[in-house]
């Protein structure tokens, strides 16, 4: 099955140029794929969080509970990889 991964970046919304411009090629390649399948992520809309060394350590290292939010990021981006090697 052919697929289309598309990240939205641009915060303009329904004024974005470049959304304008995806949207169009979006719909080009649909009517061309059919039974393609289009995943899209929107990061101006849901951001995944900095991915910093300490965001790296906390998702591997026990016991540095005091850097929970650190471990969301870390999360957060192991999340959205998984999702673009399932192709979802």
């Amino acid at each position: 099955m052919t697929s289309l991964l598309v990240i939205e970046v641009s915060p303009n919304g329904q004024n974005s140029v470049s959304r304008t411009i995806s949207k169009e090629f979006i719909d080009a390649w649909n009517n061309k794929n059919p039974g393609g399948k289009v995943f899209m992520r929107d990061l101006a809309a849901h951001p995944i969080p900095h991915l910093d060394a300490e965001a790296i350590f906390a998702g591997i290292v026990p016991g540095m509970d005091a850097l929970i939010p650190k471990k969301e990021a870390s999360r957060a981006s192991a999340v959205a990889a998984a999702k673009v090697r399932a192709g979802a």
